[in-house]
């Protein structure tokens, strides 16, 4: 695996480990507003970053984006929160499981693993802009009734929607923007959106580590098999709609990474939106997170020798 692949998840990783080690300057970078910053410039090296030239129209598309919006933005936080009735966990963890459930998928690396899988990476594209630009939207509408019912923790589905204009959609535009008129160069957009994250999650554990030291980590695996078996259930429910819109193979690929794949930052986002964005909400985040990085990397593995072989078999 690349350094590349590697930077956020081992950074993530030793962010976590500094924060219960020395939390000082978590605490600064929190009581000065920084986690603000970090979230916003996220969207904006991504909106810079992004294009959407490969993206054409037409109706069939736009009929499949409707299902993959039905299984990602409803039936995601629907079973995430029928994940938190059947196990459990603390009520924190319950509002960080949710919330990631209700994500869309991620900015970009969906897009690249249906290309390298053979997928149709035009259609990914399409996914992911649609699926996010809907979910700020389906976010605010749908997240704080699960939230309010499952944890009682009261969330305004109006203020959600202004943070969510703020935070995301905002800077996401602002990024875009500058990015028709110039580039930025390539190690700033590899790696500084992850080193935003990377930070956001130090300054949540640093706020919350004296929590983490006295929390029973007998309940992880629990936090573990309810992110996993989430991402495998909208897999499933993705490969059988594939199969109910008679998508082929390449359609296919796109359409079941983008609808399982959750996004990171934009979870981040809303805890920070809501200001729960400690690190017991944050851990089955980052669990969905590395849960889907495993399972995606050996299933991509899997598609990419199908479709290789198909190739062969073809010549």
């Amino acid at each position: 695996m690349s350094f590349k692949k590697l930077f956020l998840p081992v950074g993530i990783v030793l962010a976590v480990v500094f924060a219960l080690l020395w939390a000082e300057p978590g605490l600064w970078m929190r009581q000065n507003s920084a986690v603000y910053v970090l979230v916003m410039a996220i969207f904006c090296i991504n909106g810079w970053s992004f294009s959407i030239g490969e993206v054409r129209m037409g109706r069939k598309i736009v009929l499949v984006l409707l299902c993959a919006v039905v299984v990602s933005l409803i039936l995601g936080p629907v079973f995430g929160y029928i994940g938190t009735l059947l196990v459990d966990i603390d009520e924190y963890m319950e509002l960080g499981l949710i919330v990631m459930a209700a994500m869309p998928t991620t900015l970009s690396s969906a897009i690249v693993i249906a290309g390298v899988c053979g997928g149709n990476r035009a259609w990914a594209m399409f996914f992911t802009i649609g699926l996010n630009l809907v979910a700020i939207i389906s976010i605010p509408l749908l997240l704080p009734w699960f939230i309010n019912v499952d944890t009682g923790i009261s969330v305004d589905s109006i203020y959600l929607l202004k943070k969510m204009l703020f935070l995301v959609l905002l800077p996401f535009g602002v990024g875009y923007g500058f990015g028709r008129l110039c580039k930025l160069p390539k190690l700033v957009v590899s790696y500084l959106p992850s080193v935003c994250v990377i930070l956001v999650v130090y300054v949540a554990f640093c706020t919350s580590s004296s929590m983490l030291k006295s929390f029973d980590y007998s309940r992880l695996p629990l936090v573990l098999l309810l992110a996993a078996a989430l991402h495998i259930v909208l897999m499933l429910i993705s490969s059988l709609s594939c199969r109910l819109l008679r998508l082929n193979h390449e359609d296919s690929v796109a359409f079941i990474l983008c609808v399982a794949q959750k996004t990171l930052p934009m979870a981040i986002s809303v805890l920070t939106a809501i200001k729960m964005d400690s690190g017991l909400t944050l851990v089955p985040c980052l669990a969905y997170y590395f849960i889907q990085l495993t399972l995606d990397t050996f299933i991509v593995s899997h598609m990419a020798k199908a479709t290789s072989g198909r190739v062969v078999s073809g010549n």
